[in-house]
């Protein structure tokens, strides 16, 4: 699965190959992809070299404790709404579109205040763009999909702060969201909620499509499907981690309520 990552040393976002065991990052641009950019349009076939490309003696890996992971797609445009697309028949009204902006990974800590719920889902990137892509061709332009959270308003009118996204860890490719992929959400003070994600697959693709009817579409451009929303039992100062496991792995962020 595709990573973005900062090596031990710090510096740039690099991108790379996370091996089958989860344990060591394949540093890409050591084949020449500078950024995740570069590495989207061939997900695919990285995908099938992945034992070659995080076992083979001499590639340049590092330990995944040893990174910092960052979010699949650190940097992009987002496109929202695709479950109201496929209930609407494929309006592209539906669909809203934020401008690119700095996208949060993994155990970033998030404030959130009082009336404001946790949406889960999964989100989808790009791997090829393209203008007017036929609805039965929507999910075949996808890289991969990964999981994201985000705290929003329980008024859904009000608008989406940009900075209460998380999404992560890596960038599963579209064959890990069958009909029976779920989401496992662990909140504190709760249990285990499971969040089916049958019927997302089919939701994107038709996302895609209404998309490009508006826009050229770019690699990296990013589409989010709703699974569902969850309340937080955190009292007014307290700070509590919220994992999601699901296709691409687990993400995990810290979330306290202000007050």
């Amino acid at each position: 699965m595709l990573v973005s990552f900062v090596r031990p040393g710090g510096g740039e976002a690099a991108v790379g190959l996370l091996s089958a065991d989860g344990g060591r990052v394949a540093d890409l641009t050591a084949i020449g992809m500078e950024d995740v950019f570069a590495a989207l349009p061939r997900a695919a076939q990285l995908e099938r070299l992945v034992k070659h490309l995080t076992a083979t003696p001499g590639a340049v890996t590092w330990d995944v404790g040893s990174v910092r992971l960052l979010a699949p797609v650190p940097y992009a445009r987002l496109v929202r709404a695709a479950a109201a697309v496929v209930a609407g028949g494929g309006d592209a009204d539906a669909l809203t579109f934020d401008d690119p902006r700095e996208i949060a990974g993994p155990g970033t800590h998030v404030s959130f205040a009082d009336g404001e719920l946790l949406a889960v889902g999964i989100v989808a990137a790009l791997g090829t763009g393209g203008r007017d892509i036929p609805p039965a061709q929507g999910v075949s332009h996808l890289a991969g999909v990964t999981i994201f959270a985000e705290w929003r308003s329980a008024d859904p009118g009000a608008p989406i702060a940009s900075d209460r996204l998380v999404t992560g860890p890596a960038l599963a490719t579209m064959s890990a969201l069958g009909d029976d992929a779920e989401l496992l959400v662990t909140m504190p003070h709760e249990s285990v909620r499971r969040i089916p994600l049958g019927g997302a697959r089919a939701a994107l693709g038709a996302a895609v499509a209404a998309a490009s009817s508006r826009y050229t579409l770019q690699p990296g451009d990013l589409f989010l499907q709703d699974a569902g929303v969850v309340d937080a039992l955190l009292g007014a100062g307290e700070s509590g981690e919220i994992t999601i496991d699901g296709p691409s792995g687990t993400l995990s962020h810290v979330a306290t309520r202000s007050g």
